[in-house]
């Protein structure tokens, strides 16, 4: 696996070589705003089934996925006004939403639904951002390691786990290591808001958050 380091001298030329890599097909591994990703294009099947092998990832465990914007967002999901304005408050930035997902969704269900449900979050990175705006299609949005291990914040435990694969990432760009938690999940499929898993935000701050909204 190729390993790229990224800075502030050479972002754009890595930047062409991402959307490149992922317009081909190919599966990435990316910095966010907080640990490392496996991104592919998520409307690309073989991409995104790529994805399930190389992090030998259930299939009945859905992918979450990255959008640009609330706006975009409303292409794979109902959004209620609520709803809304609490995308609006939390993104870009640190928290996956669990939403109901659109029945002519575009997205392949088998590989992002359950029970009619889609995680999305806009990150809060400028690279993936970027990625996102540029080729204006949704993005797998899942942590950098094989399934039930960590290391996903670390470049060096990331190509540890994956360089003796037959089927790995195509290359990982290099940020360093991130000092980052995983995203807050929240279920906001109805009224209530409910945490799935805990991370940068707390429930009492995503709560508060949610009330805001009404």
């Amino acid at each position: 696996m190729e390993r790229i380091k990224i800075d502030s001298e050479n972002y754009s030329l890595v930047k062409e070589k991402i959307k490149s890599a992922l317009q081909r097909g190919e599966v990435v591994v990316l910095p966010t705003d907080t640990v490392y990703g496996l991104v592919a294009d998520a409307l690309n099947e073989k991409a995104v089934a790529k994805v399930f092998k190389i992090k030998r990832r259930p299939r009945n465990k859905p992918l979450p996925v990255f959008v640009e914007s609330v706006s975009q967002a409303e292409r794979f999901c109902y959004l209620n006004s609520q709803q809304r304005n609490f995308l609006e408050k939390v993104w870009p930035g640190q928290v996956t939403a669990v939403l109901p997902s659109r029945e002519n969704s575009p997205l392949p269900e088998d590989f992002f639904q359950k029970e009619k449900k889609i995680a999305l979050r806009t990150p809060g990175s400028r690279l993936v951002l970027d990625v996102l705006k540029e080729l204006r299609t949704p993005l797998t949005g899942t942590s950098a390691n094989l399934s039930g291990q960590s290391g996903d914040s670390d470049p060096e435990a990331i190509i540890r786990q994956f360089e003796t694969l037959s089927l790995r990432p195509f290359f990982l760009i290099d940020r360093g290591i991130l000092p980052n938690k995983a995203s807050t999940i929240v279920d906001i499929a109805r009224e209530n808001v409910r945490i799935l898993r805990k991370g940068i935000l707390s429930e009492s701050q995503i709560q508060s958050i949610w009330k805001e909204c009404l």
